[in-house]
């Protein structure tokens, strides 16, 4: 009975650590090593996909093609914009919101980008919001 009892606790800690390491290897944000950001929609830029209030979460990836959904760093407005790639001028990105008549003024680089979409939970975020 001890030694299928030490099996267990062995194998339900082999089980965890896994557990952690691929959560964090998955969910980890830029700032602690990782490439995954979380963000709220505000606004109606990006009607009717998304709406206020949901969670969006993107990553870091290799390659930004023209279509994506992507997140970047607007600097001159001290934000983050989640919009679509419309298109490349240069080694700028061109941004729009799915629901705006005009592309975004700023393009930014690649560097600026924050990450192409991953996935969303609709309304979390307010549920986020209400936390902090």
């Amino acid at each position: 009975m001890n030694r299928r009892r030490t099996f267990l606790q062995v194998l339900g800690t082999l089980l965890g650590v896994s557990l952690g390491i691929v959560l964090w290897t998955q969910f980890a944000p830029p700032a602690l090593g990782g490439r995954t950001s979380v963000l709220v929609v505000n606004g109606t830029s990006m009607l009717p996909r998304f709406r206020s209030g949901d969670l969006v979460v993107v990553r870091r990836a290799a390659r930004y093609p023209v279509g994506s959904l992507a997140a970047y760093h607007a600097v001159p407005y001290h934000a983050v914009f989640f919009h679509q790639i419309i298109a490349r001028q240069g080694h700028r990105f061109v941004f729009q919101g799915i629901n705006n008549p005009a592309p975004d003024p700023y393009h930014p680089t690649r560097q600026q980008i924050v990450g192409r979409f991953w996935f969303m939970v609709p309304g979390a975020g307010r549920w986020l919001a209400f936390w902090r």
